[in-house]
């Protein structure tokens, strides 16, 4: 049963990656209910995890602050020893990483919500290691676009000058699809040279990247 509710999982964090947000909602759903009894910690902070960051896309986002605390508590009762080995990869930082979602979706219906966002993503890509690169480069998109929301964009264009050379040397396509929804969050700023000039640069990369 632990493997059936991780395959849900997998899928749905490709549902979330084409924003069909309630099939991820159901998928991971599902994926709790086949674990029943034999769910860890890790396991259930896993799946809460991805959980508010689709209801978060989805609009309700006081129910996925709830589910990131239930997530938190999950996590702060996790005992590495007691969890199987492929959980290996799940630590804090995949834990601030949804945490960093969700109130980048915050920020896009209350700026007010926008520093958080910012600290939160920060927060996740201290806690990677060096050999994570993927999750720093996709945490590092979103730092950027959290930079953008927070009315930051000189910061905001310094982290995604970093993102586009970093993602040259990944092949994921997810990587390169996240890299080009930063035209999204930058919108308030299209008045600056720099920012047009990012814009065209995101969109020349994601080309050269097909």
């Amino acid at each position: 049963m632990p493997l059936a509710a991780m395959i849900r999982y997998g899928q749905a964090k490709q549902l979330q990656h084409l924003r069909h947000n309630r099939d991820a909602v159901a998928a991971l759903q599902l994926a709790h209910a086949q674990l029943g009894t034999q769910a860890t910690p890790a396991m259930k902070a896993l799946l809460w995890g991805a959980e508010a960051a689709s209801i978060a896309a989805l609009g309700d986002h006081r129910s996925a602050v709830n589910i990131l605390g239930k997530a938190s508590d999950q996590f702060d009762r996790i005992v590495s020893e007691r969890e199987p080995d492929w959980l290996g990869f799940y630590d804090r930082g995949e834990l601030l990483a949804q945490y960093g979602r969700v109130y980048r979706d915050r920020a896009r219906q209350d700026r007010r919500h926008a520093p958080d966002a910012v600290r939160y993503v920060q927060e996740a890509i201290a806690a990677f290691g060096p050999a994570n690169v993927r999750s720093t480069v996709l945490n590092e998109v979103g730092l950027c676009s959290a930079l953008f929301l927070a009315d930051e964009p000189e910061e905001a264009l310094v982290v995604g000058a970093r993102v586009i050379q970093q993602s040259q040397t990944l092949t994921s396509r997810r990587v390169v699809d996240r890299v080009l929804n930063l035209r999204r969050d930058l919108g308030r700023h299209r008045g600056l040279p720099e920012v047009v000039d990012f814009e065209r640069r995101l969109t020349a990369h994601a080309h050269g990247a097909a």
